[in-house]
């Protein structure tokens, strides 16, 4: 008779108990629901709110349908009738936990539910104030480590708070939040693409600061740089692209004295795009074995140090696996700038024990590495051709 495999066996535990506890939960659902049935209409919020969370457990799970659909007890909920459209900021901080106090006076449980089903809900009705007001109560429960068994799910549920407050117009608590998204991304939590969408949105909530729209200053960015790097420019990949774009546009002198750090940011985002997308990506074994422990975590890119460090330890021993390598190589002063970049992302990065990023900072790299012309001769450098 052979013998069962471990994992196998494990496996199956495993499968069982989830179907055990989905069962249960499915049970008492149902229970919920029939009691809604019979009184609808004198359901207290605090009952609602059971079958909410109650029924977002089977959300994601097969046998979850249409009978589940939450809208009904979510549109009896009080705090779906109230409009919150007048509240500002600092209000819908508080709205929901307010909500919660006195809703869940009698509830010995609940209280510390991630409420992650109900901002769904709002953001997917579009009901932006109170999509806000949860996702504010949940990012006080992170930050009060309260959802610690839920770690996973923190950056996404910060990033989910930052769309709902762009969407709603609170640009002050957008430009707050952008701080902590760049905090996620530098753990790898949050993708290199969600991060440069984030950047984007951040420059025009800074241009809207100052009274103007960005889109005048990025099309005359996007025409210099087409005129004056052609194909080169017209070659990078879209997001690399953009972000030049918004590169371009914060080295500007006058713009370089509102933010300094934002346009050589932007230019180590694009140096970071472009090499992840023609060269990382498609010689991921080949390079990752030679960064070691190094090598980026999965969903990040290769920061310009570690671009750096790799070009120092493979030298031009990898032109055969990896095709252009030796195009890369020959880009004037190669380690030397890309050291130099690496040190000002990493100042821009640690301002509270690097000091301050300056304006005069911000001249120099500009002068150094775009107005040099090296930055496009690095980036032309990663298109290989057949």
């Amino acid at each position: 008779m052979l013998e069962e495999n471990p994992l196998v066996e494990i496996l199956g535990k495993v499968g069982r108990e989830q179907e055990q506890k989905a069962r249960i939960h499915r049970e008492h659902l149902n229970h919920l629901k029939d009691i809604f049935r019979q009184k609808r209409n004198s359901l207290t919020d605090a009952e609602l709110l059971e079958i909410i969370l109650e029924a977002g457990t089977l959300l994601d799970r097969p046998e979850f349908n249409q009978e589940d659909d939450l809208d009904s007890y979510m549109n009896s909920l009080t705090f779906t009738t109230d409009s919150l459209v007048d509240d500002d900021g600092e209000s819908l901080k508080t709205a929901w936990s307010e909500f919660l106090e006195k809703t869940l006076v009698d509830m010995k449980t609940r209280t510390d539910d991630s409420y992650e089903v109900v901002a769904l809900w709002y953001s997917n009705k579009e009901m932006w104030s109170h999509s806000v007001a949860v996702y504010e109560h949940i990012y006080h429960q992170v930050r009060s480590c309260e959802l610690v068994n839920e770690q996973e799910f923190h950056a996404q549920w910060v990033l989910e708070l930052w769309k709902s407050c762009v969407r709603r117009g609170l640009k002050q608590r957008t430009r707050e939040l952008f701080g902590r998204i760049g905090e996620y991304h530098a753990d790898g939590e949050i993708s290199f693409e969600d991060y440069c969408e984030v950047s984007s949105k951040d420059s025009e909530l800074r241009y809207s600061e100052i009274g103007e729209t960005i889109d005048r200053d990025r099309n005359l960015s996007r025409e210099r740089l087409t005129l004056e790097f052609g194909a080169t420019f017209g070659n990078l990949h879209p997001l690399t692209r953009n972000l030049a774009i918004d590169a371009e546009l914060w080295s500007d002198v006058r713009m370089q004295n509102i933010e300094p750090s934002t346009g050589p940011l932007r230019w180590a985002l694009a140096i970071e795009s472009e090499f992840q997308h023609k060269i990382y990506n498609p010689n991921q074994e080949v390079l990752g074995k030679l960064l070691g422990d190094l090598r980026p975590k999965p969903g990040r890119p290769c920061g310009v140090g570690q671009i750096g460090k790799l070009i120092e330890v493979s030298g031009s021993s990898v032109e055969e696996p990896v095709p252009g390598w030796y195009k890369l190589l020959s880009v004037p002063d190669l380690v030397k700038i890309l050291r130099g970049i690496s040190r000002d992302r990493n100042q821009i990065a640690h301002v509270s024990s690097e000091g301050a990023y300056t304006k005069e900072n911000s001249v120099e790299f500009v002068e150094h590495v775009r107005n040099s012309g090296w930055i496009f001769r690095f980036l032309a450098s990663l298109t290989v051709t057949a």
